[in-house]
């Protein structure tokens, strides 16, 4: 028996190791009618990957210092051992990959019927978010209303702005950008792909729209899903919906990731589809800032609502996930649960969450109709209400957060309770 494991072990270290190929992109000194196979054969384009089909294990690699003003719509699938890898090679700033479109130096001028220090531009693409130099503006809803740099409205495939100076000029790094793309990454219905080290801006799709900076659904609600989906230090940002937006994924991490400035969620998990349940996935190590909407946003579908065109009478609950060491500030909320049961949030920092534009509550912590959970070793304050708030959610009939764990957290000077739970139909839970 001893020589036979032996013989085992010998056999199975001497067997080949399969490997998948890699390949390269370089945006400004590739083509795509090399091969992508070396870093001096590189291919140029996004479109090139979205026209390619890959297998697991095979990795492809973005060369920093790149932008790209496409969207990648990744075509393949890994398996649950070998997933397909996205990553950066070379030195520098992280491959950029944008949703906006810079607008023509020559295409501005004068409105003249807008009043003083207002160009206008020919821009054919509905703009949800516009960037000045890095820097998300102020989108105001009339021409008439522009008084500062930075703020823009678009109306009838023309963008106006404020601007001191022509703003081809007042903005030269790299200039005005104007949303063009809904997506930056596009993983509709792809599972087991890895994500890291690259850098996503300018995502001009709505919250709850068909996109998000990265854009994970299940393929026309009926399958595939994605799942075996890693996401780590990437940043997702100035996005017009929410900056990573999962939906109908099993078993995901999201780590060390910066999402700041979108209009929506910085990183949503979202159930809206019965045939494909969530029961387990991650959050850790990411600092959440700035979004419009909460900043950590998990969400089942509460009973006899409609999501996605469907109804489910008894709902849709996300179970097991682990959200930790996570910051977050100066969001709509910070961490906020719905329909989300037996997880933990745990040594997470959340402060200053008071944005209101998209109707946030301000908690540092908050779960509605969510139960089993245990909420620990967080810093909770200055929220706009309560530091941890469980509540019930508004389903019909209305349902409550229960059997809840909630200790060994700081929490103070938050705008009103410090921590907050309300009547039947929650229960039983435990402030320790």
């Amino acid at each position: 028996m001893f020589r036979l494991l032996i013989l085992s072990i010998l056999l199975f270290a001497s067997s080949p190791v399969i490997r998948g190929t890699t390949y390269y992109v370089d945006a400004s000194g590739g083509s795509d009618d090399n091969n992508g196979l070396a870093v001096a054969s590189a291919w140029k384009t996004l479109a090139k990957i979205n026209s390619s089909k890959f297998a697991p294990g095979d990795i492809i690699l973005l060369r920093r210092g790149s932008v790209w003003r496409e969207q990648l719509n990744f075509p393949s699938s890994g398996s649950a051992g070998s997933p397909i890898v996205i990553d950066a090679y070379g030195a520098g700033e992280l491959p950029l990959i944008s949703g906006a479109d810079l607008v023509a130096a020559g295409s501005w001028s004068p409105c003249n019927s807008c009043g003083p220090n207002i160009w206008e531009a020919a821009v054919k693409t509905k703009a949800n978010v516009v960037i000045f130099d890095g820097a998300k503006g102020n989108r105001k809803t009339a021409s008439t209303e522009l008084s500062s740099p930075g703020d823009w409205f678009w109306d009838s495939g023309v963008l106006y702005v404020f601007s001191n100076a022509e703003p081809s000029s007042a903005f030269q790094h790299p200039g005005i950008e104007s949303g063009a793309r809904p997506t930056g990454l596009n993983l509709t219905g792809i599972a087991n792909v890895t994500v890291k080290n690259i850098s996503i801006n300018g995502a001009n799709a709505v919250p709850y729209g068909e996109g998000a900076g990265i854009f994970a659904i299940t393929m026309h609600l009926q399958g595939p899903t994605p799942e075996g989906l890693i996401i780590s230090h990437v940043i997702v940002s100035n996005g017009a919906g929410d900056g990573i937006h999962i939906e109908n994924a099993n078993q995901c991490s999201v780590d060390s990731v910066l999402v700041h400035d979108n209009d929506g969620a910085g990183i949503e998990v979202y159930h809206s589809n019965g045939k494909f349940p969530i029961t387990s996935g991650s959050i850790t190590n990411s600092e959440v800032h700035h979004n419009g909407f909460n900043g950590i946003f998990l969400v089942g579908c509460p009973r006899g609502e409609r999501c996605r065109s469907v109804v489910y009478p008894d709902g849709l609950i996300i179970t097991n996930m682990r959200i930790t060491g996570n910051k977050l500030h100066d969001n709509g909320a910070g961490i906020y649960l719905h329909e989300t049961n037996d997880s933990l949030i745990s040594g997470n920092v959340a402060y200053s969450n008071t944005n209101t534009t998209r109707k946030g509550e301000g908690y540092c912590v908050g779960i509605s109709g969510s139960s089993s959970n245990i909420i620990e070793k967080n810093d909770c304050y200055k929220a706009r209400l309560a530091g941890i708030e469980l509540s019930i959610d508004t389903g019909r009939p209305a349902f409550g957060s229960s059997e809840n764990i909630i200790r060994y957290n700081v929490v103070h000077d938050d705008g009103t309770h410090g921590i907050f739970t309300n009547y039947d139909p929650s229960q039983h839970n435990r402030i320790l």
